[in-house]
């Protein structure tokens, strides 16, 4: 039995290179009974109010085939820790009981990339010396650290998917505690699933 995927993402580049990255953590994992579906994309100011998100999975569980709902998307100046909670316990009360998990990248995603720049080192102009920062999560301009670093600059819509597509995850996920979240989240939900 194939079990279904289907993200809720907040923005345009993440449509794309967030299924692209689940299905690389998937494969990499050895585990192929997982497929991960198109993901459905809305604002994250609407998401973070709890009758929006609680429609968006509603319309994913009503994908055919729909095993489980994956939201990730960034935290910005919300504690992350305090948020995706509050969101989970929202779907929780809603009633809805697909398997589901709730990630907000701490800043934002791209403070994945950050901890992990040493693997991207030569990819889309990312200097061969460039090293992360102290603690990439703590960085409110993630983005922005990538457009001075890179020479011809970061451009969300380009350049996340590549980046994502070779980042060292399992060493950034030490850097980055959300990214560490979101890995043990697939694990969790494959074994829920299983």
């Amino acid at each position: 039995m194939t079990h279904l995927i289907v993200p809720i993402v907040e923005g345009h580049s993440e449509v794309l290179s967030i299924p692209a990255f689940l299905r690389r953590v998937l494969t990499d994992s050895h585990i192929f009974d997982f497929e991960v579906d198109r993901a459905i994309r809305e604002h994250r100011n609407r998401l973070v109010k709890p009758d929006v998100l609680i429609n968006r999975v509603r319309m994913a569980e009503h994908r055919p085939g729909c095993s489980a709902v994956l939201v990730v998307f960034d935290a910005d100046d919300d504690a992350a820790c305090e948020l995706g909670p509050r969101l989970l316990g929202s779907l929780e009360r809603a009633g809805i009981t697909t398997p589901r998990c709730v990630v907000l990248a701490v800043r934002e995603i791209e403070a994945w990339l950050l901890a992990g720049v040493e693997s991207l080192r030569g990819c889309r102009g990312i200097p061969e010396d460039l090293s992360p920062p102290e603690n990439p999560e703590s960085i409110r301009g993630a983005k922005e650290w990538l457009d001075r670093s890179m020479k011809a600059g970061y451009k969300p819509t380009i350049d996340q998917l590549p980046l994502l597509k070779q980042l060292d995850y399992s060493m950034a996920r030490s850097r980055a505690p959300s990214l560490d979240k979101l890995l043990r989240d697939i694990d969790r939900m494959v074994g829920v699933l299983r």
